[in-house]
């Protein structure tokens, strides 16, 4: 299974949750449900798949301190984004092209014979991309206490 594949079966999976209750409500909220436990899990189960998957600092997050049609509403919206390919920002977008081009450069050398400029150029490339994803994910990229 993918990473997309995957985050899109969490955002269903959320949103089945929802849909389950939301049929037994007259309320989008759920608020005339007498389980109020269950209420509080619903909006906690939207707001963790939210903050699991959303990009930091979009609007989908601002959403998750809402109402909980309001997070079913944002959990949609980040789904749909997430299934048409659109949460690439356009400096993801420019470092794919970049990372193509010193592909490409690796490989013409290799093709000439050198072969060692050809693994330095794309060892470096696949370090920064790795150092990127890793940021891009709170991941640290240093080992603390090792130099």
């Amino acid at each position: 299974m993918t990473a997309k594949q995957e985050i899109l079966k969490q955002i269903d999976s959320a949103l089945a949750l929802w849909g389950e209750h939301r049929a037994k409500s007259k309320y989008e909220d759920l608020s005339d449900l007498p389980d109020r436990a269950l209420l509080t899990e619903v909006s906690t189960v939207l707001a963790a798949t939210i903050d699991r998957v959303a990009p930091p600092k979009s609007p989908y997050r601002e959403a998750m301190n809402h109402i909980l049609p309001n997070k079913v509403g944002a959990l949609r919206a980040l789904r749909r984004d997430y299934d048409a390919g659109y949460l690439a920002t356009v400096q993801d977008l420019v470092r794919a092209e970049v990372f193509v081009d010193f592909f490409e450069m690796a490989e013409h050398l290799l093709q000439q014979g050198y072969k060692d400029p050809s693994a330095v150029i794309i060892g470096s490339v696949l370090e920064e991309h790795l150092r990127v994803l890793c940021q891009a994910r709170a991941i640290p990229t240093v080992v603390v206490g090792k130099h």
